[in-house]
Formats: structure tokens, sequence, C-alpha cells
């Protein structure tokens, strides 16, 4: 077999066999100590909170309900002061002090905003949270320390049951007497037991002590990280909508300049078309150069068109979704139809989504699945729009690395969306968009 590795914490040494022979429970032991050093530091302030409590409970074993009452409000009223106040230092302590235990360090907490001392004590939930932490674990190594008070006076009576009992004297220990050697022996084994016992007991007092201020902290990174993916969500939000008001003033541009010009240029060349070719004829070399050089610009026109289209269509934002796939699937090689059941327009950032989104959809039908029809759906279902598209094809996509249906992925997930596929062998593909109205 091979040998056992080192335990590298004092709950690690507790499962092993050579426990007892190791440095783990005295250095629990160290830690349980120390709880001694943490009351003499914070007694005043512990006394000011315990003492009305513990004043509250002797008035109602008295029958004094209204002296009971006050003192109470009077010890809840302490430890809503100084708690929050004990708290930090405390924690502090712990951390230092819990290594002994656990030798990683934990995170250390937060620190609270700049100029707000007063509200980040009493006013935020992280302060009460260590708050309760420090009344538990004054709780749990209070009883901790009691128990381990009372069952050593017990352990070390036992132990010493045959030194007593050497006097001709019956040794009484709990329920247990001894009047003779062999009786007492017998005690002594088990004080022997009991001790063993002890190692084991404020072990794992101290182990569930450092689980308690470990999970403590945790809840603090857990927080943080929540607000670092909240603030990850928002800038990725932030960057799509810069992403696509950029992409709409390209379009803007294109549209109002590049392409007007190109439209002056076409009408200027057929003009001059016509004039070439009533003054030199038909087949006179210039008029042909013409008449090349303005179909050349009228297919440049139609291309720029396209393209122009393809970076934003202007009639997405006029009229909408439906009507922008109708435009878009108007010109497909195969039959494609549109059909809705919106009662209203989305918000522009799910209509601008879903159009790209679908278009890459039929791009890849229209290459990839030898499909001979295609059917478009969209539809809301609760707060978020659907789209759907069916094909005919062959079937067998997947979403590869870098491939058309990973970026229609990529796409939905930037607004918070996802995407469904299916598409078995022998077909029918069904690529199901699912687009929150809401971010």
């Amino acid at each position: 077999m091979p040998p056992e590795t080192r335990p590298e914490n004092a709950w690690q040494a507790l499962r092993r066999r050579r426990f007892l022979l190791g440095r783990w429970p005295w250095r629990a032991l160290a830690h349980t100590a120390l709880t001694l050093v943490l009351w003499a530091i914070f007694m005043v302030p512990g006394i000011a909170v315990v003492a009305p409590l513990g004043g509250a409970v002797a008035q109602l074993t008295q029958g004094q309900f209204a002296g009971a009452v006050g003192l109470m409000i009077l010890g809840l009223a302490f430890g809503v002061v100084l708690l929050p106040l004990m708290a930090t230092p405390m924690l502090a302590v712990d951390r230092w002090r819990a290594r002994l235990v656990d030798p990683p360090s934990l995170p250390a907490p937060p620190r609270g905003p700049a100029g707000a001392w007063w509200r980040d004590r009493y006013l935020t939930p992280r302060r009460w949270r260590y708050a309760g932490y420090v009344a538990v674990t004054l709780v749990l190594q209070t009883g901790l320390l009691a128990a381990l008070s009372i069952l050593g006076a017990a352990a070390a009576a036992l132990v010493a049951a045959p030194v007593l009992a050497s006097r001709q004297d019956p040794v009484n220990v709990g329920p247990w007497q001894a009047d003779d050697p062999a009786s007492a022996l017998l005690l002594a084994a088990l004080g022997v037991v009991l001790f063993v016992g002890l190692f084991y007991l404020w072990t794992a007092g101290a182990c569930l002590q450092v689980v308690l201020l470990r999970r403590t902290l945790d809840i603090d990174r857990v927080e943080r990280l929540t607000e670092e993916l909240t603030e990850v969500g928002a800038s990725r939000t932030r960057l799509v909508d810069s992403f696509d008001s950029e992409r709409r003033r390209i379009e803007r541009d294109l549209h109002d300049g590049a392409q007007q010009r190109l439209v002056t240029l076409a009408m200027g060349l057929g003009v001059t078309r016509v004039e070439v070719t009533e003054a030199l004829g038909p087949d006179h070399p210039a008029s042909a150069g013409v008449a090349a050089a303005h179909d050349q610009a009228k297919v440049l026109m139609d291309e720029l068109r396209a393209f122009v289209r393809g970076i934003h269509p202007q009639v997405l934002t006029d009229v909408g979704l439906v009507a922008a796939l109708d435009q878009l699937t108007a010109s497909m090689q195969i039959p494609v139809e549109v059909t809705s059941n919106l009662s209203d327009r989305p918000p522009s950032h799910v209509e601008t989504t879903a159009y790209f989104a679908t278009s890459e959809a039929l791009t890849n039908v229209a290459r990839h699945s030898g499909a001979a029809h295609a059917w478009v759906s969209i539809g809301r279902d609760g707060e978020d729009v659907v789209v759907e598209v069916r094909d005919d094809g062959r079937g067998g996509a997947t979403t590869r690395p870098d491939s058309g249906l990973s970026g229609m992925a990529d796409r939905l997930a930037a607004v918070g969306g996802s995407l469904w596929l299916s598409s078995p062998p022998g077909g029918p593909t069904v690529v199901r968009m699912r687009i929150p109205e809401s971010r």
C-alpha cells in the first residue's frame, strides 16, 4: 500500500489512525485555549450584553415579568450596539488563530466604503452576518469549554483513582466507586479513555468553529463574484448597444453618403450613354465603353444596397422584425414562410438580435441543409420572444466551435438569450431562439 500523505489540516488528521501521535490535537487545543484570551479582551462588552439577559432569566424564574422584559430589552439593545463593533476585531483574531487548525489563510473581509463607517457597521447585511457569527461562536466555544472542563476534571479524578484508593478510603467519581485496587485501576483505565475522547472533542470543536468562519467569509466572496458578474453583464449590454449604434451609424453613412453618390453617378452615366449613343451610334467603341461603365455602376449600386441592408436593414427600424424578415426571405433561393403572433413590436435590441440570428440560420439552411422549404415562426413565451426556424432538409447540424450556430449562440448569449437545436440525421432541423425582452 502507498504511504499515507501527511494531513493538511486538523479535519483530515481526525480521520487518521495516528491522530493522537501527531501535532494536530495540540494545535487544536491551543486554538481552543485562545478562547480564554478572547474572553479577556471582550469581557466588558460581553458582560454588558450577557448580564441583562441573565438577569431577565432570573426575573422570569421569580415571576417578575415586567422586570424581565425590561432587562431583556436592555440586553438586546446592548447587543445591537456592541455586536457589530465586536465582530470586526473578533474576525481578525479568529482568522489568525484558524491557521492553527487549517493553515491555508482565510479570505479577508472586504473593506467598507470610505467615509461611511457608521452605515457600514449598522446598515449592511454583511456586518449583521458577522455579528451573528460572533454570537454563535461565543455560545459554541462557551459550551465546548464547559464540557472540556467538566469532562477533564472527571478524567483527572478517574486517572488518580489508584492513588486515592491506596489510602484505604473508597473513591467516588460520579456514578462510579472504587474501594479496592482492582476497581481503582479500572477507573483509571476509564479515565485514560475519557482523556483520549477529549482530544477528539476539542479538535472537532475547533474544526467546527473554523468551518463556520470560512462559510461566513465565503458568503462575502460569493457576493463579490455576484457583483462582478452583474457588472460584466451590464458592460456586455453596453457593448452590444454600442455595437448596434455603431452599425446603424455605418449603415446611415453608407446609405446617405456613398450610396447616394453612386446613384448620382449611375444616373449621369445613363444620360451620357444615351447622348453618346445618339451622337456616335451604338456600335462605336466609345458608346460600348460608356454602356459598360453604366452597367458596372448599376451592379455596384445593387451590391452596395445589399451590403447596406446586411449591416442594418432600414425596414427593421422603420416597420419591424416581421417586415424585415419578409424582405430577407423574398430573395432566398428556397421558399420561406414567415408567421408571427406578436401583437406589438418587441424592444429594438430583441428585434435586431432576432433578425441577424434568423438571417444566419436561414443562410445555413440555404447552404448546407439541402432543404426544399423552410418556415420561420415568431411568438412570445412569457417575457421572452421565441423565434423558431424549421426546414425539411437532411439534418445532422451540430454546434461546432467557430461554426455559424456557435456564432448565433454567442450573439444570443450577449443579450441573455439561448439557442436550442434539434437536427437528427434525415431531418427535420429545428433551431429555436429565446430572447428575453428585459435585460
